[in-house]
């Protein structure tokens, strides 16, 4: 077998397909070239599968039935869809072999589109990711932490106590499997992201359009920190101790941008339904909930509490 592996993953920085080469070289030893959907032997950590339907216009539909046969096989290692409204029609590659899928919703979609039954595990290959803390840059980990943190004051006060006492001296193992268990338990109870399972959205209206407004100079990991922040001091019992714990692992937790300058991107959030946005508010450590308000009433509050 070739040392080097041609896998297929999206270019745009989104964490799961930037973990592709990091895993699959260092866990199992192989060189990594990225490759294209269409010329790509392996479909692995990510959000891949709808890639291999017929998509597009009429040309690119022909070019993809005409690669079905000159370049038929692929295999597909816990890869899944962006969007369930994607797991429609069928594949165009003759040869797919799955060998892991990200979930039970993501597996019955593809026996519907394969039209064969499928005997395989389901998890995400990023499952793997903590193999790679030690490898991280310190800015990295502290994004990562962020997350962790975020999931804590979710779901878990015991854990978001031991943030606030070890910070980045946190307990790999401890926080990765805790996170790994929360995060399972909220995905397998709302597989479609209809309603408990947008909790994990905590700090991302406002993040995101942080990150935005940097032009992804801030990362993920640090915009969610200031949204997290942000929406704690407007509604949290316990926001001191919530931005205590993330400025402990060295996150920043506010920023100068004004809130007419985040305005924009908010108003494209995934989760924005017509005039109403769906909020997760931190009442507390552990006691968040989702809350569908006016976007301008939230605005409009953003602006009174920040004065600017």
């Amino acid at each position: 077998m070739s040392d080097t592996l041609n896998l297929y993953y999206a270019r745009i920085a989104n964490m799961g397909d930037l973990l592709n080469p990091l895993i699959i070289e260092r866990c199992f030893g192989y060189r990594v070239e990225r490759c294209s959907f269409l010329t790509g032997d392996l479909c692995a950590i990510g959000s891949g599968l709808a890639q291999y339907k017929l998509h597009g216009n009429p040309l690119m539909k022909l070019q993809q039935c005409i690669n079905g046969f000159t370049h038929p096989h692929v295999d597909v290692w816990g890869s899944g869809f962006i969007n369930y409204d994607d797991a429609q029609g069928r594949f165009f590659k003759r040869d797919m072999r799955f060998h892991a899928v990200r979930g039970e919703l993501t597996r019955r979609s593809v026996e519907r589109m394969a039209g064969r039954t499928l005997d395989i595990p389901t998890g995400d290959g990023g499952i793997l990711a903590d193999e790679l803390l030690d490898t991280l840059p310190e800015r990295e980990l502290r994004c990562g932490a962020a997350e962790a943190l975020k999931t804590a004051i979710l779901f878990d006060p015991e854990l978001f106590e031991h943030f606030r006492q070890r910070g980045l001296g946190f307990d790999r193992e401890r926080v990765v499997a805790a996170c790994v268990g929360h995060k399972r338990d909220v995905v397998c109870a709302d597989e479609r992201d209809n309603g408990r399972r947008q909790l994990l959205n905590l700090g991302h209206t406002i993040g995101h359009a942080v990150e935005a407004c940097s032009g992804f100079s801030v990362l993920h990991g640090e915009a969610v920190a200031v949204g997290t922040c942000i929406m704690a001091r407007l509604f949290a019992r316990d926001a001191d101790a919530i931005c205590e714990a993330f400025a402990a692992l060295g996150l920043p937790t506010d920023t100068d941008l004004p809130t007419e300058a985040l305005a924009l991107p908010m108003r494209s959030d995934k989760k924005r339904r017509g005039d109403a946005l769906t909020l997760v508010v931190p009442h507390g450590v552990g006691d968040c909930t989702l809350e569908t308000v006016p976007f301008e009433d939230f605005l409009n509050k953003l602006r009174k509490f920040r004065g600017k």
